[in-house]
């Protein structure tokens, strides 16, 4: 699973907003991880859109947009 080298990164969630994701996870029947890799990767795709929209180029895009 994932490419070779990839680095796994620890994400901090404080305790009300991993209960209420872990709470929709559950009633997905799928585990906390894929839910918020679904809702990681649904953000990237909505962002990518707007710039596509906006005409952003990807070299533009500030990678560090979860800081």
């Amino acid at each position: 699973m994932g490419s070779p080298g990839r680095k796994q990164f620890l994400l901090r969630l404080s305790h009300d907003l991993f209960d209420e994701a872990k709470s929709y996870a559950d009633k997905e029947n799928v585990s906390i991880t894929q839910y918020i890799n679904r809702a990681i990767e649904a953000y990237v795709k909505a962002t990518n859109e707007v710039d596509k929209e906006d005409g952003v180029t990807p070299s533009q895009l500030d990678p560090r947009w979860w800081v």
